[in-house]
């Protein structure tokens, strides 16, 4: 590291004490955003008007006479500055002021605790110029002259250029940046994010087995029970202003961790406690939030003191319910940043340097207290600027669904809920297993079951983590069900076949993609006819594009941010002929490349009702990782109800029972099968479907498909054909003719039992046919039961089908005797449906109309 000219000036340190000048308090504020990306002017406006508890307006005025708003000048901003390196006789107040004053204006300097505790560092918060580069370090000497250097950690600091050392840029906007390297120079950077303090004001080394225990006051901010009660942002305990010690810097934490969260209603129970223990023995967590603990620091102490985490952090106010405790192991690293009696924020580091942040969330059970969740969690969202997920209770559902009781969920919280959760950029990470996490565990009427606990998270954390999962767990000592945060960004490959062809979109972007379909198509199925010569034909063709193609796929996202930076830089830099013929080239080439991410990302979202062009290539990103979350097969159970998870072994599950489902048994009774039919096909009919297909008839149906839907075995899906048919059409229209025009095979049946009618006049029906499913009415006695079994059995034998008993039911009229609906069920082989069922949304039964219409 390179020292300029005041780095290596000495700060002398007097031996007398200076007076410490208090800044007066002003009604009055201007201030300035220390960054060059775009933000939001309306939302920090409104930020700042909840900040200060304003109802009006905010308006920025300096009351100074002949002030314009084109000659205000902020050049200063103040940041808490830690000192370190210093000699133990040099670590005073007094020596931070005499270092802060060479540094800009002192603004405050931090008060040492008890004498006895040592010191590490110093904080002194500096009114600093933001014209002038930051000092990362200097030299002090006292009296006697000896020079030590001490170097400087600024703590909150805002965008800083690695180049320049200036605050409020960073290097893609840095003017001398860019003159050094645009000649392809490689430059050394005397500045980075070391320059960042970490963990606020740590006063000691930390200790193995780091514990920190918190009993706010009730004046620093409750649990929210009184309705005088102050603000969630109000109440909320910033760790860098207490001085406490809250993280423990170990090893970064392995590649996939479990996250614990329940609410155990209260510690004290010692049944909760042994259920606790089982859980943490049995899941293994690395990272445990649990709220209504109701204990204090000795209680959690004596209570859960044998629990296997290193490091906690227990929020409990004297006086009051609740209580919330973060508990994490010796392997992760976590710094917690602020905490009130509601909720718990971390800063979590992956073992890749890869950062996101961890809230553990509890929100207000009381009714006329949720405002109080939401504006909680939208101040959080303020102090969040990178991946986030939040886990706990939230204390209210989502949508109706989420809620199975007498009394339905009110609309108006689960809109400000979803609300809030859109505006904090949060969505549900979903669940596996039990789908209610409340019990009130009352019988009958009043009983009444709801989620509430849940895992939210941002797209960036989804992205980084995609497969991560959600789990109820279960526990019988408390209302809620715990719930396992599985974190997790990607599993072990057990299995890798070989990737199949796939025709992609984006080629279709480059001129030469006609070209080598052309050529392909016209080499290929040379001495075949019909089928056999497209199939061929298509082969060839899909070998020809997956060579040509396998660099044109997918777009460099390297590449797309090396232009973004050079557009901003030359939208920056001072306008030339030269400067804008290579803005409008670069910004070109940039549109073209983003524009085939979003066709790319587009093509495996499967999402057809948003065009091209409409910049939604984070909306299409997130639907494919969504698909290939859903699309996953974690395991399976075989036939022998055995699970596995071996990708050999789930594809030979697969195999086996497709291979049995689809099985043809023996057809030999086909003519029985038609001769219980009555012809319904007239001669005019039957003139028309024997007619011949045309190629008109075909191209129609083909074009008719959705063009990005997925492909066939061949890998090519409809576009390929429906863009290239110029080329492929003939061959096409020639292989569909020849199978189509070999002849067809149709059947009906119509059964012979007596079936049932809706009313005394209305014609009696014994079949309904819709797609893949059949719908058959009888009278619930051994003879229409046995000719229905017989039909079924002719119907199979001549087919070929075996009938799934297993996915069929039975649904008995209300007079039907015990014994007969067991006999029918014993002798059918299928079971009796509980309760009305839906049938494409639709309920399969319609109650009458019990009173007469106005």
């Amino acid at each position: 590291m390179r020292l300029n000219a005041e780095e290596e000036e000495t700060i002398t340190i007097s031996d007398e004490g200076r007076c410490v000048e208090i800044e007066s308090c002003k009604l009055s504020l201007i201030g300035r955003f220390l960054t060059c990306k775009p933000f939001n002017k309306r939302a920090e406006k409104n930020t700042l008007k909840k900040a200060w508890g304003l109802e009006n307006e905010v308006q920025i005025v300096e009351w100074r006479k002949g002030m314009k708003a084109d000659n205000v000048r902020l050049n200063h901003a103040s940041l808490w500055i830690q000192i370190w390196g210093a000699p133990f006789d040099l670590i005073s107040r007094q020596v931070a002021t005499e270092v802060g004053s060479k540094l800009g204006e002192v603004v405050e300097v931090e008060q040492r605790r008890k004498h006895e505790e040592s010191n590490h560092f110093m904080r002194v918060k500096v009114a600093l110029p933001v014209s002038k580069p930051l000092r990362r370090g200097g030299f002090i000497a006292g009296s006697e002259g000896e020079r030590s250097w001490v170097t400087f950690r600024y703590e909150r600091l805002p965008m800083l250029c690695h180049f320049c050392g200036i605050l409020g840029h960073d290097l893609h906007h840095c003017a001398s940046h860019f003159s050094a390297t645009k000649n392809g120079r490689v430059v050394e950077y005397q500045y980075g994010d070391w320059l960042k303090a970490t963990g606020g004001s740590q006063r000691s080394t930390p200790k193995r087995n780091t514990e920190q225990v918190h009993e706010p006051s009730p004046e620093g901010g409750g649990r929210g029970d009184n309705e005088n009660s102050p603000r969630p942002s109000d109440q909320v305990k910033d760790t860098a202003a207490t001085g406490c010690t809250l993280g423990n810097p170990r090893s970064p934490l392995p590649g996939a961790m479990k996250i614990l969260s329940w609410n155990c209603q209260g510690l004290g129970n010692p049944w909760t406690v042994q259920s606790l223990r089982s859980l943490v023995r049995d899941q293994a967590p690395m990272v445990c939030f649990l709220m209504e603990t109701r204990l204090n620091k000795e209680g959690f102490e004596e209570k859960c003191g044998d629990l296997p985490f290193a490091n906690k952090i227990v929020v409990k106010y004297p006086n009051l319910g609740g209580g919330i405790a973060l508990l994490w192991k010796e392997c992760v690293k976590l710094d917690v940043i602020n905490y009130t009696a509601n909720h718990i924020l971390a800063k979590v580091v992956d073992k890749d340097g890869f950062w996101w942040y961890l809230t553990g969330f509890y929100g207000w059970p009381e009714n006329s207290q949720k405002a109080k969740s939401w504006e909680l969690l939208r101040h959080l969202r303020t102090l969040v600027d990178g991946p986030w997920v939040c886990i706990g209770d939230y204390n209210a559902a989502l949508n109706s669904t989420e809620k199975l009781s007498k009394r339905p969920v009110q609309s108006n919280q689960m809109e400000a809920f979803r609300e809030t959760l859109e505006h904090c950029h949060l969505e549900d990470l979903g669940f596996r297993g039990y789908k209610y996490t409340w019990n009130n565990k009352r019988p009958g009427d009043a009983n009444t079951r709801v989620r509430l606990d849940r895992a939210t998270t941002t797209a960036e954390w989804r992205e980084k983590f995609p497969l991560s999962t959600v789990n109820h767990l279960s526990s019988h000592a408390s209302d809620h069900l715990p719930i396992m945060l599985h974190v997790q960004s990607s599993r072990r490959l057990r299995y890798k076949g070989q990737r199949g062809f796939k025709f992609e979109e984006t080629w279709l972007l480059a001129e030469e993609c006609n070209e080598v379909v052309n050529a392909a198509w016209r080499k290929g199925g040379a001495e075949a006819t019909g089928l056999e010569e497209a199939r061929q034909k298509i082969v060839d063709c899909a070998a020809e594009l997956q060579a040509w193609g396998v660099a044109r796929s997918h777009t460099d996202s390297e590449e797309i941010k090396v232009l973004q930076k050079r557009v901003e830089v030359l939208n920056s830099a001072e306008l030339t002929e030269e400067s804008k013929a290579d803005f409008l080239a670069t910004s070109k080439k940039l549109d073209e490349l983003l524009l085939k991410q979003e066709i790319y990302w587009a093509q495996r979202s499967r999402v057809s009702w948003l065009k091209h062009g409409d910049k939604n290539m984070k909306f299409f990103h997130s639907k494919a990782s969504q698909r290939r979350r859903r699309n996953w097969i974690q395991g399976i159970k075989n036939s022998n109800e055995e699970w596995v998870e071996e990708g050999e072994d789930i594809a030979r599950v697969a195999l086996d029972y497709f291979d049995n489902l689809f099985q043809a048994e023996a057809c030999d009774k086909v003519d029985e099968c038609l001769r219980a039919g009555t012809p319904k096909v007239t001669p005019n009919m039957q003139q028309f479907l024997l007619t011949s297909f045309s190629a008109e008839e075909i191209k129609t149906a083909l074009f008719q498909m959705g063009s990005a839907k997925a492909p066939g075995p061949d890998g090519m899906n409809a576009l390929f054909y429906q863009k290239f048919w110029h080329i492929v059409g003939d061959t096409v229209v020639n292989a569909v003719l020849d199978y189509l025009n070999g002849g067809l095979r149709e059947a009906d049946m119509e059964s012979r039992i007596k079936g049932v009618s809706i009313c005394r006049r209305a014609p009696r029906i014994s079949n309904l046919l819709f797609a893949n499913d059949s719908l058959l009415f009888c009278q619930a006695n051994k003879k229409e039961v046995k000719e229905i079994k017989e039909i079924l059995q002719v119907y199979a034998s001549a087919s070929g089908q075996s009938i799934n008993l297993e996915k069929s039911s039975v649904y008995f009229s209300s007079n039907t005797p015990v014994e007969q609906k067991n006999w029918i069920k014993d002798v059918m082989g299928v079971k009796e449906v509980e309760r009305f069922e839906t049938y494409l949304g639709l309920p399969t039964l319609v109650g009458t109309v019990k009173c007469a219409p106005p």
